[in-house]
């Protein structure tokens, strides 16, 4: 990991800090905010390692009282509470999508085929958050899957979405313009 890498993984985590704080009250436990756009943008930007460090730091900074997660929260209850698995999901979903990336990226030269695989990938990992946080909220709130899903899920998988194909439009074209730049090193 050189210096360039460190500074890109904490401005991630600054970027998905700073689209926490402005949230959308809902009648729902999960608020609606923009976190799922920085996250699955940092998967596609920065790669596996460098993009899982990037929501590994943002949870950290969260849980040792830095006012970062949803609406100003922080501390160890919020990991631990009803949405706490959307944290956790955070990083598995940029290692993930990153990891995808950087796996078929490279071999794909036709750009609408790049832009569909870097979409498919943002959507798996937006599988895997919401997966994540409907796991930790039928836990923690002793209800079943279908339940947690109805309250903690599927209000907002339609705007996840939406931030999802407008995640990928912005990807596309910023991790070729940085690796082009030599920000980052990686294949195009």
């Amino acid at each position: 990991m050189n210096t360039k890498e460190l500074i890109l993984a904490a401005l991630f985590a600054a970027i998905t800090g700073i689209l926490s704080i402005f949230q959308i009250p809902l009648p729902t436990p999960v608020p609606f905010t923009l976190q799922v756009l920085a996250v699955t943008v940092s998967g596609v930007i920065l790669g596996s390692k460098i993009g899982a460090l990037s929501q590994l730091t943002y949870v950290l900074l969260g849980l040792v009282g830095i006012p970062i997660f949803a609406g100003g929260s922080a501390g160890v209850g919020v990991l631990v509470g009803p949405t706490g698995g959307f944290l956790i999901g955070f990083i598995i979903s940029s290692f993930v999508i990153g990891k995808i990336t950087e796996k078929t990226l490279p071999l794909i030269h036709n750009g609408s085929s790049r832009y569909i695989t870097i979409l498919f990938a943002m959507i798996f990992g937006l599988i895997i958050i919401h997966c994540c946080g409907v796991i930790q909220f039928s836990v923690q709130q002793n209800v079943s899957l279908g339940q947690a899903f109805g309250v903690a899920s599927a209000p907002f998988i339609i705007f996840d979405l939406i931030k999802v194909v407008f995640g990928s439009i912005v990807a596309y074209f910023a991790r070729d313009g940085l690796v082009k730049a030599n920000l980052l090193q990686v294949q195009v």
